[in-house]
């Protein structure tokens, strides 16, 4: 009798738990808001604001659209836009680099270099709710050229309100972590 109250407590709380969450779709498709909070602390981003965007292509292309906000006026205000769609598990695909603004590291100084191409491949970990990507690209240094290779990693947690994107660049020892939380959609 004990085991059978214990086991039905067990199964309420599991069901609370479920139902307090809030869940809504638990997919990476979405809107993203960064949460500097929870994020690894680069000063830079307490000017600016970014967002991702993830979403589902025809012919299982998916597509990642980074958006940058500069919340000051005047000089330096305005927006970017980085955006890549591949094929997960597919061949690398070749984008033209047109802007100077490096994406992985716009917060210290290094640039894209432009003309150039960067090859972007991804693949599912767990198809909708975990992905990894590989972007390289080359990059403008005081020392001159150099080729970075970043790896993200792209994971919803269980209840699908906030996704983590773990960045490790070859170029440094430790990771970046960026941590989001949904946009929910308006009606």
């Amino acid at each position: 009798m004990k085991q059978r109250v214990l086991l039905m407590l067990l199964i309420a709380a599991i069901a609370l738990s479920i139902a307090a969450c809030g869940c809504g779709e638990k997919s990476i498709y979405g809107a993203w808001k960064l949460n500097t909070e929870k994020s690894t602390d680069i000063q830079t981003w307490r000017y600016r604001k970014l967002t991702t965007v993830i979403s589902a292509e025809k012919d299982g292309l998916v597509s990642v659209n980074n958006v940058w906000r500069n919340k000051g006026k005047g000089e330096g205000a305005g927006s970017w836009i980085d955006s890549v769609a591949f094929k997960p598990g597919g061949d690398p695909v070749e984008f033209m680099v047109d802007s100077q603004i490096w994406q992985e590291n716009w917060y210290m100084g290094v640039l894209s270099k432009k003309d150039v191409t960067r090859l972007v491949s991804g693949s599912w970990v767990k198809e909708g709710r975990e992905l990894k990507t590989v972007i390289e690209q080359i990059v403008e240094v005081s020392q001159g050229d150099a080729t970075v290779k970043t790896d993200r990693h792209f994971k919803l947690n269980w209840c699908g309100d906030e996704l983590t994107v773990t960045e490790q660049r070859s170029s440094r020892p430790t990771p970046v972590v960026l941590v989001y939380d949904k946009i929910e959609a308006t009606k």
